[in-house]
């Protein structure tokens, strides 16, 4: 049997706070400052103003209130549902048994300790003491167990269930312990786990846990508490948060966080040169006109890789031919050069070198137009009078959604486009905002493709492959199945050590990689850009840049 203990978070050093065990201060009960009670009762009746009065006042607040430019919209603050996923918003207020930790590890959040049995198939779980609700009542192992039973309740809207197949049963051993039963050993388990975040029971038990009332008013255990927000729908979303005074990884060096959504890149970066806000999520092009203005430029190294997912239900794409060819005639030295404008690596696997099972030979290049068009000849494809590749009539065309405002997708797209279109291959790029993006990326059905899209492979290589590959995969958009690859990946998730492990994932990788159905096309580097005055950011490693607020109780005003 397997304990294992999690080393304790350092404790912040530049405001009076005793820590205990991670972090808790002692008992605080705390209430609405009487100078928010106003804007609150004016985020409810007036939300069209809101952001405006929030802007006016943000510069002057500093060092109690930090404001986090924000790059998505959040579609909601219940993490649990598949129409919200996790956010920049709902990461400071919602936590998880595990989460993510600096480097891309697993470290504790509402877990003190696991243990795991020697077959692998048991996980005892201990519960912080610490941990209480936003509106002050106790966490225990009751506000788990409710959880998963509504995890795995047919009603909830979510398909996180999906990743935990493996699971057969779940108990409450004490009020501060669960248990974990698996079918059969699980490597991605705990990974998986990550993902979930813990409900409180007393605030969900009698609602309708699809309703929207939660994602109106959260109760959470995060470092920051939800006291006003403006309608995700508005022009200026955003929210006001105040700090967790019991929070269990330590109390938030600034009392509020206002999370203002700028969805546009370059006005992202102009209101943080210009102070409109301190810390946020930048791209390639703006990074030198953010150090001329004397901010900070993080570079955080990343388990995220981005690709191109190849729709089957075209019966075109259906010929591992052209699935080929449209692989080898990628120039992704040129995308990251132009693209991330040398942020990050060109992408050949779906394994990024961040992740412990990363191997440079899975990561082979390969570019060669020439053998591509071989291909497209070998199929019976032929250049029209314009040049375009025509079969039985039929013009050679893929239909690309694009992410019109993320400087990647769209540079990247616009680019692959000009690289196929030597080869005779036409290319419709259907340029659409972030909501729309989501929603056809979802199911593309008869009228769409590809797209670009984004994922993290860093804690578990596992569970990221088995999502996108197996034909059961709760990721698996572009319809592929393969009998030997399911077999490969499902043995890779009960090797019970690595050496097996890394064996499989190479055969996966050789195979998904002949099969060219899910294109890995970069590496990219996350960048984080802060005022000089701003402490307490490391150069963390990453999955996800949308719930890199889950360390905002580490970040601390010089």
């Amino acid at each position: 049997m397997n304990t294992y203990m999690f080393a304790r978070l350092k404790a912040a050093s530049n405001h009076k706070l005793a820590h205990k065990g991670w972090g808790g201060g002692g008992p605080r009960r705390t209430s609405l400052p009487a100078r928010l009670q106003p804007l609150f009762v004016a985020c409810l009746l007036a939300p069209l103003i809101l952001p405006a009065r929030l802007a006016q006042s943000s510069q002057s607040t500093w060092p109690n209130r930090l404001v986090y430019a924000a790059g998505l919209t959040p579609r909601g603050l219940n993490p649990l549902l598949d129409r919200n996923g996790w956010n920049e918003v709902s990461s400071a207020i919602v936590s998880r048994l595990f989460r993510p930790d600096h480097k891309g590890g697993i470290e504790g959040d509402l877990a003190e300790s696991y243990t795991v049995s020697d077959d692998g198939r048991t996980y005892d779980v201990k519960l912080r003491r610490d941990v209480v609700w936003h509106d002050g009542q106790p966490f225990t192992a009751d506000d788990v167990i409710f959880t998963w039973q509504k995890l795995f309740d047919p009603a909830t809207q979510t398909s996180l269930d999906l990743n935990q197949a493996s699971l057969t049963s779940t108990h409450k051993v004490t009020n501060h312990s669960v248990q974990f039963v698996l079918k059969d050993p699980d490597s991605g388990f705990l990974v998986a786990v990550t993902e979930i975040p813990i409900l409180p029971k007393h605030v969900l038990a009698e609602s309708d846990i699809n309703g929207d009332a939660f994602d109106k008013q959260p109760v959470g255990t995060g470092a920051y508490k939800l006291i006003a927000r403006v309608d995700w729908e508005t022009p200026e979303p955003a929210a006001l948060l105040a700090r967790h005074e019991r929070y269990h990884l330590g109390m938030p060096a600034f009392s509020e966080l206002l999370i203002t959504v700028i969805a546009d890149d370059a006005k992202r970066a102009q209101a943080i040169a210009r102070g409109g806000a301190d810390l946020g999520s930048v791209k390639p092009p703006d990074v030198e006109k953010l150090r001329a203005a004397s901010r900070r430029v993080y570079r955080m190294r990343t388990g995220a890789w981005r690709a191109m997912p190849l729709n089957l239900l075209n019966a075109t794409l259906r010929d591992r031919r052209i699935r080929q060819a449209i692989d080898l005639a990628i120039d992704r030295e040129a995308i990251v050069r132009e693209a991330l404008q040398g942020y990050g690596e060109a992408a050949y696997s779906p394994i990024p070198p961040a992740s412990w099972a990363f191997r440079p030979e899975m990561n082979a290049k390969r570019y060669d137009p020439a053998r591509a068009g071989a291909l497209l000849a070998e199929a019976g494809w032929k250049k029209n009078t314009v040049g375009i590749l025509t079969k039985d009539g039929q013009p050679l065309k893929l239909r690309w959604i694009v992410w019109k405002d993320e400087f990647f997708r769209r540079t990247a797209a616009e680019l692959i486009s000009k690289q196929l279109r030597p080869l005779g291959i036409a290319v419709e790029l259907k340029m659409v905002d972030n909501t729309e993006y989501n929603r056809l990326a979802e199911n593309m059905g008869l009228d769409y493709d590809t797209f670009i899209g984004g994922w993290g492979g860093l804690l578990d290589p596992g569970d990221n492959l088995y999502k996108k590959y197996h034909s059961r995969g709760s990721q698996n958009r572009q319809a592929y199945s393969n009998a030997q690859v399911d077999k490969w990946l499902e043995e890779a998730r009960r090797a019970t050590n690595r050496g097996d492990a890394i064996r499989l994932y190479r055969r996966i990788v050789e195979q998904i990689t002949a099969d060219a159905v899910f294109l890995p096309i970069a590496y990219p580097d996350y960048l984080f850009a802060a005022r000089e005055e701003l402490a307490g950011i490391e150069e963390y490693t990453l999955d996800s840049w949308y719930e890199f607020t889950k360390f905002a109780a580490e970040w601390k005003p010089k």
